[in-house]
């Protein structure tokens, strides 16, 4: 067959007769030439030569489907199109949002590449956290926007390498965060005892700091930089990226268009499937919007209004305070 470029994926029905009905479908696909493909064990999919023939094999399915279930009124409308998945008043999948996701992705390993590099380049170390921020906040963004793109859910291995780039990802910020503190108390001390026993000597602070920064890091081994939490947060984050890379790196985002090709479907215990309705029906929420209103318009008010009884108050209880400032001969 020529022109092949649309997928259509066959959801599992419950009856005999749609299994049936499924395999017959195969079949015939499998004498005109039709190509079956499988990608590196994430799905089957089934090359159909125009957005028709996949209408017609998805109408077949639902309205067998609708014999058995005459309460499905509604499967052909939720069913057809795959630009959006919505089932028991909720979102599943929606297909615009995939580039939201994929673009996300991307500046999380590009980001984390610079990391990297402006670690290793002394040039540019004022910029590794912003780097590191973006690399966070990317992989935030990332994470949330797949919420939305649900078909299938993920392959056993790539949960495990998910689950490795969270782990790596919280030890990192945690010991950064830990080593961070203890680098500032430290130099606050020098800085303190600097100024208590040399005086200012036309130094500003910030010279002093800067000074007395490169005498700490002088003073390090190469054994303290190896097993130092410094280190160990460089380690944990760079696993963590790699995850990220890795998955980047085996994804063309432009091999074909993202589609929302699935429904779910619920379980009974007994092997029968059915058509997870689309509406909830203890769901209570008539109108999202005015929903919303209620919820956050409350903040809007509460939030300003904390925020200007406690800048008074901070305000005038600072303004109390007194500094006593005395010379070195006590006077």
């Amino acid at each position: 067959m020529k022109g092949l470029k649309d997928i259509v994926f066959v959801s599992v029905t419950p009856t005999t007769e749609i299994l049936l009905y499924l395999t017959n479908i195969w079949y015939m696909l499998a004498r005109e030439g039709t190509r079956t493909t499988l990608g590196l064990g994430f799905r089957n999919s089934i090359n159909v030569t125009t957005e028709a023939r996949l209408r017609k094999l998805h109408k077949a399915q639902t309205s067998a489907h609708k014999q058995d279930h005459p309460q499905s009124s509604t499967m052909a409308d939720l069913t057809l199109g795959f630009d959006r998945t919505e089932a028991f008043d909720s979102v599943l999948c929606l297909s615009q949002v995939y580039p939201l996701h994929i673009t996300t992705a991307y500046l999380a390993t590009l980001s984390g590449i610079f990391a990297i590099a402006t670690r290793i380049i002394p040039r540019f170390h004022s910029l590794h956290r912003w780097f590191g921020r973006a690399f966070l906040i990317s992989l935030l963004w990332a994470s949330g926007s797949s919420i939305l793109i649900i078909n299938h859910g993920l392959p056993k291995i790539i949960i495990l390498f998910l689950a490795l780039m969270l782990v790596f990802l919280t030890i990192g910020v945690i010991v950064i965060s830990i080593d961070q503190a203890r680098y500032q108390k430290e130099l606050r001390r020098r800085v303190d005892d600097h100024f208590a026993t040399k005086g200012h000597l036309d130094l500003s602070v910030s010279q002093v700091e800067s000074l007395l920064a490169q005498e700490m890091k002088a003073e390090k081994t190469w054994t303290q930089r190896l097993f130092s939490l410094k280190a160990l947060h460089g380690a944990c984050m760079v696993v963590a990226w790699y995850q990220m890379f890795g998955r980047a790196a085996v994804t063309n985002p432009y091999k074909e268009e993202y589609k929302c090709w699935t429904y779910p479907v619920a379980k009974n215990g007994t092997g029968d499937l059915h058509y997870l309705p689309r509406h909830d029906p203890h769901y209570k929420i008539d109108d999202p919007v005015r929903f919303a209103i209620m919820v956050t318009g409350p903040l809007l008010v509460v939030i300003p209004t904390v925020g200007i009884i406690w800048s008074y108050l901070a305000a005038r209880r600072d303004q109390k305070l007194k500094y006593t400032y005395t010379t070195v001969d006590g006077r």
